[in-house]
């Protein structure tokens, strides 16, 4: 039998109308869903500068989370080298919307050092914290270390002090920030409303003297000195009072 030829190969064009079939990317992992926070219980994302420096630490503290602690140990989140600055000296916690400034969750600063830690709020004034005291730090707060030092010959206050400048990031505070009653300048205490002034006392109506009658023996056209004004005054209270009674 005659071999048969092979039949031509059938070559397919692309066809413009067609477009690529795309490969399937590999399956990637479900990433955890965020977890939900309820109101006034949100995380607290904030930086710390150094000194106005271009050095910036940022932290976000959860409810209930730990703290971001400061001084001269190598565990602290932002460690120190100056000589006044306690191992432990400052830490900052998580604080909810109740007790933080502007009507949203934030942060406090703890004093637990031995010399001492300063804070001050936007238009207040330098103030001392008391030992293991929380206190809470609007966005804006210079925190200072340490408040005890003790300059050398060739140093300064400010050479033996750390700034530490706090920028809330999120959340931002709700309303406008308001300065603790404890950091307040004579000039952000609103002054009190104006007392009402003083009235004048009351007066008695005005009294027209009457000229006495003349007498027997007074010339008719010589003229009747006027009664002193204490006089009037006294007959007025009589003749109100009925315990006077007119001259006859």
């Amino acid at each position: 039998a005659a071999a048969t030829a092979p039949a031509p190969a059938l070559l397919l064009e692309p066809s413009p109308l067609l477009a690529p079939l795309a490969v399937p990317a590999p399956l990637a992992e479900d990433d955890p869903p965020p977890q939900e926070w309820p109101p006034g219980m949100v995380p607290v994302t904030f930086a710390i500068r150094l000194n106005n420096s271009d050095d910036v630490r940022r932290f976000t503290i959860e409810p209930g989370d730990g703290t971001v602690s400061i001084g001269r140990s190598s565990k602290s989140q932002i460690p120190l080298t100056l000589p006044g600055v306690s191992w432990t000296h400052a830490e900052l916690r998580w604080l909810p919307a109740s007790d933080a400034v502007g009507g949203v969750c934030g942060i406090g600063v703890i004093d637990v050092s031995s010399n001492g830690l300063g804070i001050k709020v936007p238009g207040g004034e330098m103030e001392r914290l008391n030992r293991g005291q929380l206190t809470p730090v609007p966005d804006g707060t210079m925190i200072v270390m340490p408040m005890k030092v003790k300059p050398g010959p060739n140093q300064s206050v400010d050479d033996l002090r750390l700034i530490c400048i706090v920028d809330i990031e999120d959340p931002k505070p709700s309303e406008a920030v308001v300065v603790p009653a404890c950091f307040a300048t004579a000039a952000t205490v609103p002054a009190s409303p104006p007392s009402r002034p003083p009235q004048p006392p009351a007066q008695l109506p005005a009294v027209t003297a009457t000229p006495a009658p003349a007498t027997v023996g007074t010339v008719a056209d010589e003229a009747v000195a006027p009664a002193p004004a204490a006089a009037v005054v006294e007959a007025t209270r009589a003749a109100l009072t009925g315990a006077g009674a007119p001259p006859k």
